[in-house]
């Protein structure tokens, strides 16, 4: 597992294998258990996804959701800023360090 000369053939086999039942069996079968595993989701389903939820890793600000800043710290809270909106603005803000 741990050997990167394997890693293309056990992705292939595990591609192999995750090909063989539908997405929502193996979410049936490996959620909740102590397997690493999530299922690929677009970001409107992630958001919503009970675990998701539980570690607050999307907050809504400006009338969008956005993850959440990370790291987090309890006496340092992240801050999420407005987006740029156009190329000039990009630059500035690079520009200026923020």
């Amino acid at each position: 597992q741990m050997n990167p000369a394997n890693w293309e053939d056990y992705t292939e086999r595990l591609a192999a294998l995750f090909k063989t039942k539908p997405q929502a069996e193996w979410v049936e079968l490996l959620e909740g258990t102590d397997a690493c595993f999530a299922p690929v989701v677009p970001l409107d389903e992630a958001k919503d996804h009970p675990h998701m939820k539980a570690r607050g890793a999307f907050v809504d600000h400006g009338g969008r959701s956005h993850t959440a800043p990370a790291p987090r710290f309890d006496r340092t809270p992240g801050v999420i800023r407005d987006s740029a909106t156009d190329g000039e603005e990009v630059v500035a803000r690079w520009a200026e360090g923020s």
